[in-house]
């Protein structure tokens, strides 16, 4: 009899073992897709549209109001036949708490529809930079110049490779 009940409370025990299992398992299940989907959205935008870039810098909305491309820049030609200089246009407001800084905000990456990437070009002075401080509500327009390939389609993206320390927003277009 003694056996029995020893038998019985092993299998009893067993069989709670393996529905906690399963119970746990579906919520961590249910936990990782949702951690999943929350890490590997990027907000992809066109220009004239705002995106909130949250990152180890602040928070700061960033509106790309246009794109140009340009055969020379401060009367320079690009190094290779088939690269162009890209005017970015956008405008920055700093919704969170802290100050920002214009230079380190201003640095996503250009990318052209076969992957190549370039990145801001902070030695041209003949463009309109943001401010150099940004506090909590302010707003600033300014510009951004890349030396890139020549492409019918580009992406700029904040916050690429950067993982769990930034989102990633994206903007596509084209520059005829």
């Amino acid at each position: 009899m003694k056996r029995l009940v020893q038998f019985k409370a092993v299998i009893l025990l067993i069989v709670l073992s393996v529905l906690l299992a399963a119970c746990s398992s579906s919520s961590d299940d249910t936990n990782s897709e949702n951690d999943k989907n929350n890490n590997d959205e990027e907000l992809v935008l066109t220009l004239g549209e705002t995106g909130t870039i949250k990152d180890t810098l602040g928070e700061y909305a960033v509106t790309i109001e246009s794109a140009e491309a340009h055969d020379t820049f401060d009367g320079i030609e690009p190094e290779r036949e088939e690269f162009q200089f890209v005017l970015i246009n956008f405008t920055v407001e700093n919704v969170g708490e802290t100050e920002l800084e214009g230079d380190a905000i201003s640095i996503p990456t250009l990318i052209t529809e076969t992957g190549s990437r370039a990145s801001n070009d902070f030695s041209k002075e003949s463009i309109d930079r943001i401010k150099d401080e940004l506090h909590p509500g302010e707003e600033d327009s300014g510009q951004m110049i890349f030396h890139h390939y020549q492409s019918d389609d580009y992406k700029l993206t904040f916050g690429l490779g950067m993982g769990s320390l930034s989102n990633q927003v994206t903007w596509e277009f084209s520059i005829e």
